[in-house]
């Protein structure tokens, strides 16, 4: 997420939706980078995506990745609604 935090400050006149995106990738290689180390490497088993169509390795998913996509734009909205009443009650 602070990847995510930090390429939104860089570039704030992106638009929206490719935001979100960019979001839903860098969180989806964060995943499948964690995921060789404690699911394939350590053994862990934490998750496993085998059974989703599209997956990498079972550690990454279309399925996931559009979830994170969705929780990235519900973030950007939020901040947008933030900002929108900040800016309202400006002194």
């Amino acid at each position: 997420m602070l990847a995510f935090y930090l390429y939104i400050k860089e570039r704030p006149d992106t638009p929206m939706l490719l935001q979100a995106a960019a979001g839903a990738c860098i969180i989806t290689v964060y995943e499948f980078c964690v995921g060789l180390v404690v699911n394939i490497w350590y053994g862990w088993g934490v998750w496993d995506y085998s059974a989703q169509p599209g997956n990498l390795m079972g550690q990454i998913c279309p399925l996931f990745t559009f979830i994170w996509f969705l929780i990235c734009l519900s973030l950007l909205l939020l901040k947008r609604f933030q900002n929108m009443i900040e800016s309202m009650y400006k002194v």
